[in-house]
């Protein structure tokens, strides 16, 4: 039993600030830079050292709250969630998804009858977490989880800086004022050429300490958990009673105390550098970049643009004789269908890989590369914001009547603090981030970065609102063949991913991805029938939107791409299980599949247009 010794001098909850931001509001915005910048370039060297000790610092914190060498040699397992440390990496990483603990919870605090707890005697656990995953607040939702530990990391940073000596004080306090978190493209035209850099794979970094040069470890290539994290079950035919780490065979991985998170792993539970950047490369020239060149061109609307997927593909209308029919999205806006929260389902699905912390949504913030990930998420977010200035989750279109996909994840099914089919709009609170003691922070609240603190290289240069989104073109694409896919999210209990070839006799999971007949993927990042999760369990009908762009694989193999020389017959689909990298059945996950042919033909970006070819499924 804990003892509430363990949690005597906090009596207060950790709010969520933006740094520099003051009492009045009034900002003056740090930019939050590419992390290859920040590792590499000279001019960074002050910040950098702050922000890898920082981090480090943060992630060395130990989960619980001791208070004396007893309780450090004690076993966990006499801890509960009220002696967690809201401030330490575990905590931070575990409001994402396991252990489905509540976060920050002081001994002051109340359970609502509302609120999810652990399972009391004669009362079964209910499902809960905090994550906002296939509705219309995932981006803000997201937005202040990476500013909470950009907050602890500068938190940690500024005690550093202020134990330099004096000669180098100034400078390192005049270097903690610009200091963000940094974020990582991995759409760039680097990372097309490159795969992921040596900074998230380095084992130690080279940073001057208050102390002096020291080698310390990499927070950015992986962190060591205090707990075990999963669940022990079997691993293949046999009891796994090492508590060793291992890959399942379908169910999502276990690692014990003691062990790192990982991508890739290999046999002998070791990332596999090279194999999780073929990955990245792999996607970023068959998904990333051809999507978000989609996103930023084609879509306009919060509620296209916001996230991943609905409950039902087609919705029940009545004629005006009282009969009912379906109706489907309309084809001319949903050619070029993609969504911010489709194209960050396949880069955590491409870092993780088979058995990996990233491809699995419960422990997937445990990897260090996950904020780095989400923050170059909360970037093109903003981008896309000030491309469109006036989408908004208040807008009307998400109110439109007679807009088949009007019901589009405009209600959750509960949280920890959140009651199930309420709606959410942008005064939803997003839980568990507070901006003040009794205030937690809303999507309304987090809309313009600048207010909080912070912007990024293109903002921060001032991108010009009026101007065409087709300015916009670092991900530039030519996108003339387009596969429209609707899967089952939660069909395969687990994540999984549907690989698309063209024009080959035979296809399966071992049908290499560097093959010319290979077009690209569509990555679904989906919890284990195992999960706490309210909202996966309470929609096993979830559907996900997502898109092959076929354009490149159709040059590569001569196949006209200015004319209908594409047949439905010509392409194959391959689905594989994430974690147990078992083919699974594409008929039984698979909705439907459109091609569709686009002409961009045009200097007006206006008069851009899409045309459906063919239905590929299922077969008329």
């Amino acid at each position: 039993m804990a003892t509430k010794a363990r949690t005597i001098g906090r009596t207060k909850h950790v709010t969520v600030s933006g740094i520099g931001v003051s009492a009045t509001g009034t900002t003056n915005p740090g930019v939050r830079l590419p992390v290859e910048a920040l590792m590499s370039s000279s001019q960074y060297k002050l910040q950098r050292d702050l922000f890898l000790q920082g981090f480090a610092a943060v992630q060395n914190k130990d989960a619980f709250y001791r208070n004396s060498l007893f309780n450090k040699l004690e076993v966990d397992g006499g801890f509960t969630f009220m002696d967690i440390d809201p401030t330490s990496y575990w905590a931070v990483a575990s409001i994402h998804g396991l252990p489905y603990e509540p976060y920050d919870f002081l001994a002051s605090d109340k359970l609502q009858n509302t609120d999810w707890h652990p399972p009391l005697p004669n009362d079964p656990p209910r499902p809960g977490g905090y994550c906002h995953h296939g509705d219309i607040l995932f981006p803000t939702w997201h937005r202040p989880y990476v500013l909470l530990l950009e907050k602890l990391i500068h938190d940690e940073a500024t005690t550093i800086a202020n134990s330099y000596p004096e000669k180098l004080k100034a400078d390192y306090l005049k270097a903690l004022e610009q200091l963000r978190f940094p974020y990582w493209d991995w759409a760039s035209p680097v990372t097309l050429e490159k795969g992921v850099p040596s900074v998230f794979w380095d084992e130690t970094v080279e940073v001057d300490t208050p102390r002096g040069k020291k080698s310390i470890p990499n927070p950015l290539r992986s962190y060591t958990l205090p707990r075990d994290l999963g669940t022990l079950q079997l691993a293949g035919n046999s009891a796994n009673p090492t508590k060793r780490p291992y890959k399942p065979d379908g169910n999502m991985p276990f690692t014990p105390k003691g062990y790192s998170t990982i991508r890739h792993p290999d046999s002998n539970y070791v990332s596999n550098q090279d194999g999780t950047s073929l990955a990245i490369v792999t996607s970023c020239n068959t998904t990333y970049r051809p999507s978000l060149y989609q996103l930023f061109n084609y879509v306009k609307t919060w509620k296209h643009f916001s996230n991943h997927g609905d409950t039902n593909y087609s919705v029940k209308v009545k004629a005006e004789d009282g009969t009912e029919k379906d109706v489907k999205p309309q084809t001319e806006t949903f050619g070029h269908y993609t969504s911010i929260e489709f194209i960050h389902d396949g880069v955590h699905a491409a870092l993780g890989g088979q058995g990996g912390h990233m491809a699995n949504p419960d422990i997937a913030a445990f990897d260090p590369i996950f904020f780095l990930h989400h923050c170059n998420v909360d970037r093109l977010i903003a981008i896309w914001q000030a491309i469109n200035p006036n989408a908004w989750l208040n807008e009307s279109d998400l109110n439109n009547t007679t807009d088949p996909l009007k019901d589009k994840k405009l209600f959750t099914e509960g949280t920890f603090t959140q009651e199930p089919r309420v709606a959410i709009d942008e005064n939803t609170p997003l839980t568990p981030f507070r901006k003040s003691e009794n205030e937690y922070w809303t999507s309304k609240g987090v809309r313009d970065v600048v207010a909080l603190g912070y912007t990024y290289p293109e903002l921060h240069d001032n991108i010009d609102k009026e101007k065409n989104q087709k300015s916009f073109d670092r991900y530039k694409w030519q996108i003339i063949g387009n596969l429209l896919q609707l899967l089952k999210k939660n069909a395969a209990d687990g994540p999984y991913e549907l690989r698309v070839f063209l024009d080959i006799d035979h296809a399966d999971k071992d049908t290499s991805k560097n093959c010319p007949n290979f077009a690209g993927l569509i990555s679904v990042f989906a919890r284990t029938k195992e999960t706490q999760c309210a909202n996966c369990k309470a929609h096993p009908d979830a559907v996900v939107h997502g898109n092959v762009d076929l354009t490149n694989c159709m040059q590569a193999l001569n196949i006209n791409v200015n004319s209908n020389a594409l047949q439905p017959q010509q392409i194959k689909f391959v689905a594989v299980s994430t974690n147990s990298n078992k083919q699974l059945n594409w008929e039984d996950l698979v909705t439907q599949a459109d091609l569709f042919k686009s002409d961009e033909s045009s200097n007006d970006h206006t008069v851009w247009s899409q045309t459906h070819v063919a239905t590929v499924y299922p077969k008329s």
